[in-house]
């Protein structure tokens, strides 16, 4: 039996890929020594941060002008982790907040868990969003500008609203999906997507995570702010390891769902 971590199998699976173009399951398993459901989990986790695309048997590597996974196929992985983890984001949320929302499957399923919530302000970037919230939640939705990021339905642009001149934002709570989380900080698969993410952090009272397991002991392209930025993870079971423990070194408090 393997005794290679998480991270470190799905390291050397990338790399597999980035030689041979795709990987199998069989092969995966037999060349890392562990079995094909923890191969396979491997690569649920991977194609959830948009690294790779599960295929039947296996994975490919993303189309590099698509811009990593479909929102479409991320709705689908790891459902119902994500609607426990926006049942309990939303107990975060007070009526009559100003809420800044960014893209994302988790995010999605958070907006669509607000129904108990009356007279937000909301403010995104995920093109989809608007349409999720339920009747009777928002007072005024505001829909961030810039170029159209088609695979991830989000825009990407400076997190302001028209006004001349420009007036800073300033938001109660910041509702914020990841694509990777370690001890270094959160971050996205799109540069642009990363800083839009700091931005939201920045004006935001206070800064609310929410992902699942699958996105522990990563990073992806771009750091979009360290853990001291973050004042609650909601996930769907406890960090352990060293995200565990940075984790709490930054003082950052996790629900559990």
């Amino acid at each position: 039996m393997s005794d290679l971590t998480p991270a470190a199998r799905q390291r050397r699976m990338l790399a597999m890929l980035d030689e041979h173009g795709q990987i199998t399951v069989r092969r995966a398993a037999h060349e890392l020594g562990v079995s094909d459901d923890t191969v396979r989990r491997d690569l649920d986790a991977l194609h959830a941060s948009g690294l790779l695309v599960r295929t039947h048997g296996g994975a490919i590597r993303p189309d590099p002008g698509a811009g990593g996974v479909p929102l479409a196929s991320r709705r689908i992985t790891r459902r119902e982790a994500k609607e426990r983890i926006a049942r309990a984001a939303v107990g975060l949320v007070p009526d009559g907040a100003t809420l800044l929302m960014n893209g994302g499957s988790t995010v999605l399923a958070v907006a669509a868990a607000l129904g108990g919530r009356r007279e937000l302000i909301v403010i995104t970037n995920n093109l989809l969003l608007p349409g999720r919230l339920p009747e009777g939640v928002a007072r005024e939705v505001y829909l961030l500008g810039g170029m159209v990021r088609r695979d991830g339905e989000v825009t990407l642009g400076p997190v302001e609203l028209p006004a001349r001149p420009p007036i800073p934002l300033a938001a109660d709570v910041a509702v914020l999906g990841v694509g990777g989380l370690s001890e270094r900080g959160f971050s996205a698969v799109n540069l642009a997507e990363a800083q839009m993410v700091a931005e939201m952090t920045a004006v935001s009272a206070r800064v609310v995570v929410v992902c699942d397991t699958s996105k522990f002991a990563r990073d992806v392209l771009a750091l979009g702010g360290t853990l001291d930025t973050v004042d609650l993870l909601v996930t769907d079971a406890a960090p352990s390891g060293a995200l565990g423990r940075a984790l709490r070194r930054a003082g950052v408090e996790v629900v559990v769902a």
